[in-house]
């Protein structure tokens, strides 16, 4: 199930759920809380950012320094992702030899959850703008079609028996 449709169950569990003591209530609403926001800043807010910083790139005239700005953004989130990666994978997980990965995966883990993060926040736009309004669902036809095919195997099966029954 995706986030954007685990949002209702979220906001359920933050009214109704019980941890037993009020530090696990409060642990758990707040981790709650921070799955809904995420949830709110990919559908509505970076799709809209995304296009606003196109937007700008297209016909401020200012395309060198965007593009500067974005690549200081950039180096700054990979270092940050790096030193806390590194942080957990070498320093953390010392002592477990079966968790540790190499370097070269610590290097590129950071590229990866951005790369990620830029397809859930294309993925959610388009849902919520073009596939949800415009695309009717398929869920029918799969359900229809197995159907069909298994009305069509118990048609030959009858077909097979009723020749069988003529010949003797």
């Amino acid at each position: 199930m995706t986030r954007l449709r685990r949002v209702i169950w979220e906001l359920a569990l933050l009214v109704q759920y019980d941890g037993g003591s009020l530090w696990a209530n409060l642990w758990f609403r707040f981790a709650n809380f921070n799955v809904l926001i995420s949830a709110a800043f990919f559908v509505y807010y970076a799709p809209l950012g995304l296009v606003r910083f196109a937007y700008d790139l297209a016909f401020s005239g200012l395309a060198t320094e965007l593009l500067i700005h974005l690549a200081l953004i950039f180096a700054i989130g990979y270092t940050l992702a790096f030193a806390s990666y590194a942080t957990i994978n070498f320093v953390l997980w010392r002592h477990r030899p079966d968790y540790v990965e190499p370097l070269s995966t610590v290097l590129i883990f950071p590229l990866v959850r951005g790369f990620i993060e830029a397809c859930t926040i294309i993925g959610h736009a388009l849902c919520v703008w073009y596939w949800i309004p415009f695309v009717p669902t398929a869920v029918w036809a799969y359900t229809k079609a197995h159907e069909d095919q298994q009305l069509t195997t118990k048609q030959l099966k009858l077909g097979e028996a009723a020749c069988g029954a003529e010949m003797l």
